[in-house]
C-alpha cells in the first residue's frame, strides 16, 4: 500500500476506518434527525400507526396523511431525551447483523419508553379496546401475527425489537402497539404471543445507549 496509511498497521487501519463510519453515521443520525422524529417511535413517544380501523371484516389500512398528521402532533412532545434516543435509532440501524421475524412471549417485550402524553393516550385507549374485539381459542392461547396486528393497528412498520443485556427485548419501533397489547392482554401474558422483526447487534455503546434512554424514560423493570 502507498500513500500516508502505508506505514500504519492492519490493525491500527481497520480501528481508524471503523471510527470514521461512527462519526460518518453519527453525522447522518445528525442531519435526519427530523425524519428520524417523525418516523422512530423511539423517538416520538407515540404509536406508529395512523387511526384505529374497528371493522374487523375488512383489514386495516396504511394512511400516510393520517400518519404523519399524527406526528405533527406529537414532536411537541419530545422531551431532553430525544437525542439520545436518536442516536440509539442510528446505532440499531448501522450495527444490526442479523434480522429474523419471531414470535416473542408477551411478558418478555418491553416498551422503551412510558405512554404519558395525550396524543399518544387517545390512540393507546382506541387500540387497547379495538384489540379487546378480537375472538380468543378456547384454550387461551394467543398468537398475534403481524397479519392480525396490521387489520386492528394499521401500521407501515412491523413491531421491531432489540435485544437488552439483561434479556428483555426491548420495542423502538411499535411501543404504542406493544403497550395496547399489554392492556388488553393484562391477565394472560403468559399466554400471548406476538410477531415481533428481532434485530440482533453485538454493539456494546448500542446496549449502553439503550440503558441511558430507558433509565431516562423510567421503563426500566
Amino acid at each position: 500500500m502507498v500513500g500516508p496509511l502505508a506505514c500504519i498497521s492492519p490493525g491500527m487501519r481497520n480501528f481508524l476506518m471503523n471510527v470514521l463510519r461512527g462519526f460518518i453515521a453519527l453525522m447522518l443520525v445528525l442531519l435526519l434527525a427530523p425524519l428520524a422524529f417523525a418516523q422512530s417511535e423511539v423517538a416520538c413517544h407515540s404509536a406508529f400507526a395512523p387511526a384505529i380501523t374497528l371493522n374487523q371484516t375488512a383489514p386495516g389500512k396504511y394512511n400516510p396523511l393520517t400518519y404523519y398528521a399524527d406526528k405533527m402532533r406529537e414532536l411537541k412532545e419530545l422531551d431532553s431525551s430525544a437525542p439520545y434516543a436518536v442516536a440509539l435509532r442510528g446505532l440499531i440501524m448501522s450495527t444490526t447483523k442479523e434480522v429474523k421475524k419471531e414470535l416473542i412471549p408477551l411478558s418478555q417485550l418491553k416498551p422503551i419508553h412510558p405512554i404519558t402524553r395525550g396524543a399518544a393516550l387517545e390512540k393507546l385507549d382506541k387500540r387497547t379496546k379495538a384489540l379487546q374485539t378480537l375472538p380468543q381459542a378456547a384454550d387461551t392461547h394467543i398468537h398475534l401475527d403481524e397479519n392480525t396486528l396490521n387489520s386492528i393497528m394499521p401500521s407501515k412498520n412491523s413491531m421491531r425489537a432489540i435485544r437488552a443485556d439483561n434479556g428483555d427485548a426491548v420495542v423502538f419501533d411499535g411501543n404504542g402497539r406493544l403497550v395496547a397489547i399489554q392492556q388488553a392482554f393484562a391477565e394472560k401474558q403468559q399466554d400471548v404471543m406476538v410477531e415481533v422483526e428481532m434485530h440482533y447487534s453485538k454493539s456494546k455503546l448500542l446496549q449502553k445507549t439503550l440503558k441511558k434512554v430507558r433509565q431516562m424514560r423510567n421503563v426500566l423493570y
